[in-house]
């Protein structure tokens, strides 16, 4: 009985991980995409030959997907190469069920050979000019930051820190440097959720209070809460917030304010003056030698309604929320890419069946690694969803509460399996259903 229960568990795991461990498909259809190519070109060579050549484009090889399905029954694997370089993003890679293969033929995505294309939502910010000291400033109002209120800054690859008090240690390996609730108007703990008081150390002749944000574990170590300041009083050590927390405070409560001009003091710390379009940074080394970006897509990858779809080999570097979104799939992977830098999760699975995560590398997130979901829980009805052999570490950055686990898992019969995890805010592993 139990061994039977174990190969139900596996053979759909170890569909996709064959599939996906085939490097050369002899009769496959093959397209390009490379920074070189032309969008105009044929896409059916990995290199310039003849004025003809890669796409420059994954919508472009995506077009062509759609017109070769048009023409020909699915005999075949449908594989699109994607060369080395930076492939910028504004908007989310898509796919759906026109973009399907079958069972037996799944439509890859897939770097070229050992090649590590990366794939991102970032773009750069030019135009700084020295403000004072060390500091830079950039006008955004003629740029497409203009009017976004973003919260991540990249420099050399790494996510910088928002202008804060109290500022970090970069020698403690977490940079937790946290003040602490001095008092509450009810005593030390009850039903206050939108003002405390803070130590006399914290507030200074701050200006643009209301576009600074409190970090707050609020009644909790496992809870989190980021809430905009809606005033301050110096005089009384009072700080006031624009909403209720989501839970109540209590004396002691650690917590730090961020997006502060006044507190931009430190290498590596930005500040984002929104309502007038202006952005503040400090560097931690040479600009002339480093590129500073910031996130304008929500995601990377987002497919939904695929079907027998594999994305592999990829970078996924920079976006605002969940890096790979995959919803009401069947049968789709997610294998050997590095993802990193995303604002909440790295790859976020929900409903569809037989899909999931397998040997991605996945750090410096925003939020958690990878979330499962699938199966019904009235019918009990399997999933089949999974996550295995990916290696998670050094997550939840930006929101350290207690959603935010390396792997969460939800619904009925899917797989957590073999996965390397280690430095995260709160468990390794969440499951329910």
């Amino acid at each position: 009985m139990y061994k039977n229960l174990i190969l139900i568990l596996i053979l759909p795991v170890l569909f996709i991980s064959i599939s996906v461990a085939s490097e050369i498909y002899d009769n496959a259809i093959k397209l390009y995409v490379a920074p070189y190519g032309n969008d105009s070109w044929s896409g059916k060579y990995p290199e310039v030959t003849d004025n003809d050549g890669p796409f420059a484009t994954l919508n472009r090889a995506k077009e062509e997907l759609h017109k070769i399905k048009a023409k020909n029954e699915i005999n075949t694997n449908i594989i699109i190469y994607v060369r080395e370089g930076t492939y910028e993003l504004n908007a989310p890679f898509t796919l759906g069920p026109e973009d399907s293969g079958t069972a037996e033929y799944p439509v890859i995505f897939c770097a070229y050979k050992e090649e590590k294309p990366v794939l991102t939502s970032c773009q750069e910010i030019t135009g700084f000019k020295p403000y004072k000291e060390k500091i830079i400033e950039c006008n955004l109002k003629d740029t497409q930051f203009a009017n976004i209120l973003f919260k991540q800054l990249f420099f050399f690859g790494k996510r910088q820190i928002i202008a804060r008090y109290p500022n970090i240690d970069k020698r403690d390996p977490h940079e937790g440097v946290w003040t602490y609730i001095a008092s509450l108007e009810y005593g030390n703990m009850g039903k206050i959720k939108d003002h405390f008081r803070c130590t006399n150390d914290v507030i200074k002749d701050w200006t643009n209070v209301e576009q600074a944000e409190v970090c707050i574990h609020p009644g909790s170590d496992w809870a989190w809460d980021i809430i905009p300041i809606k005033s301050v009083n110096q005089s009384k050590s009072e700080i006031y917030l624009s909403r209720n927390s989501l839970y109540d405070f209590k004396l002691a409560d650690r917590y730090y304010v961020q997006n502060l001009f006044e507190e931009l003091d430190s290498p590596g710390e930005w500040y984002l003056d929104y309502n007038n379009a202006i952005l503040y940074f400090w560097p931690p080394s040479d600009i002339s030698k480093n590129h500073i970006y910031a996130p304008l897509s929500d995601s990377i990858i987002s497919i939904n309604g695929g079907k027998n779809v594999i994305i592999k080999g990829f970078i996924l570097d920079g976006c605002v929320k969940d890096s790979i979104i995959m919803e009401n799939c069947k049968n789709c992977v997610i294998a050997k890419n590095t993802i990193r830098n995303c604002g909440n999760r790295g790859i976020k699975i929900t409903t569809g069946k037989n899909c999931g995560a397998s040997g991605n590398d996945i750090y410096e997130t925003g939020g958690g690694g990878i979330y499962v979901e699938g199966g019904d829980k009235k019918t009990l009805d399997k999933g089949s969803n999974f996550a295995t052999n990916n290696y998670i570490h050094h997550i939840a950055s930006l929101h350290k509460e207690y959603k935010n686990m390396a792997i969460t898992c939800e619904g009925v019969g899917n797989l957590i399996d073999h996965n390397l995890i280690h430095d995260t805010p709160y468990s390794a592993i969440a499951i329910s259903g």
